[in-house]
C-alpha cells in the first residue's frame, strides 16, 4: 500500500491515463530533476522516496542515449537534439519551468518541445505516446471487459467505475489474463477505449501483465493490423477485435 500510494504521489497523471509507461517516464524524470537539483545525495533521496532502484534508472538513462544516437546515426534524429538530451538528462528542468506550470519535476521534464517541428514536439501528448506505444508493440493487444453499472441522480443515472476486481483482461492467444497488483493500472475501475497495449507479462500462479498502458481507440485504427469493412453491418472491424469468448482468435 506504502509503494502504491507512493507512485500515485509521483505520477497522478499515469493512473488517470491508465498508462504503466507514462508513470515510469514521471520516475525518471523525477530522479533527473532531482539529481540536477540537488546533486546525486537528492537523486538518492528521491529514489527511496517512490521505491525505485537507482541502478534500474541508471540503465534506463544510458539506454535512452544510446538509441538517441543509434537514431542520430541513421538519420532519424539531428546531432542538435542528441546533445540536447545529454544535456537535459544532466541538468534535468529549470526552475522557471516548474514554476510557471505549477509542476513538479518530474510532470515538467521533457513536457515542452525545444522548437516547433522538433523531434520530441509531441512528447507532451499522452495519447500520441501511447499510439506509439501501440505502433511498436503490436500485436501485444488486451481487450477489456468491464461490467457496466450505473448510478441513479437527479434527472437519470449516471455511469460510475466497476469494482477493479470485476473487470477482465484477455489476451488473444493465452486467453484471459489478470493485472500485476503493482501495475498503475491494477486498481482502475474503468477503460473507456475498451483496449490496452503490454510489454511485459510474467507467468506465475497466473498469466499476469505488468506494463500496459489504455490504447486510444484512433490508434488501434491506425496500427491494429488488417482492416475489413463489413458493409452489410456497418461496422469496420480490426485484426484484434476477432475473439471469441476466453479472448481467442477466429
Amino acid at each position: 500500500a506504502e509503494v502504491n500510494a507512493a507512485r500515485q504521489a509521483l505520477a497522478p497523471q499515469a493512473y488517470a491515463q491508465r498508462s504503466d509507461h507514462l508513470a515510469i517516464v514521471a520516475a525518471f524524470n523525477g530522479w533527473v530533476a532531482a539529481k540536477a537539483d540537488g546533486g546525486r545525495g537528492a537523486g538518492f533521496e528521491f529514489a527511496r522516496q517512490y521505491c525505485l532502484s537507482e541502478q534500474v534508472l541508471e540503465a534506463i538513462g544510458k539506454g535512452r542515449l544510446d538509441f538517441a544516437e543509434t537514431l542520430q546515426q541513421k538519420g532519424f534524429l539531428p546531432e542538435w537534439y542528441t546533445n540536447h538530451m545529454q544535456q537535459l538528462q544532466r541538468q534535468g528542468p529549470s526552475p522557471d519551468d516548474c514554476a510557471s506550470n505549477g509542476l513538479s519535476g518530474a510532470e515538467v521534464y521533457g513536457l515542452r518541445a525545444v522548437t516547433p517541428s522538433a523531434p520530441d514536439e509531441y512528447s507532451h501528448n499522452a495519447r500520441i505516446v501511447k499510439a506509439a506505444i501501440c505502433a511498436g508493440f503490436y500485436p501485444r493487444i488486451l481487450r477489456v471487459e468491464a461490467p457496466v453499472k450505473y448510478q441513479q441522480v437527479q434527472g437519470g443515472a449516471m455511469r460510475v467505475e466497476a469494482n477493479p476486481a470485476s473487470i477482465k483482461f484477455f489476451e488473444r492467444n493465452l486467453g484471459r489474463v489478470w493485472m500485476h497488483p503493482t501495475s498503475v493500472c491494477f486498481s482502475a475501475g474503468s477503460y473507456p477505449s475498451g483496449w490496452m497495449v503490454f510489454t511485459q507479462l510474467v507467468q506465475t500462479t497466473r498469466a499476469f501483465v505488468r506494463e500496459a498502458s489504455m490504447v486510444p481507440l484512433y490508434a488501434l485504427l491506425a496500427f491494429g493490423g488488417e482492416l475489413e469493412v463489413l458493409h452489410d453491418q456497418g461496422l469496420l472491424l480490426l485484426g484484434i477485435s476477432r475473439y471469441r469468448e476466453g479472448g481467442c482468435v477466429e
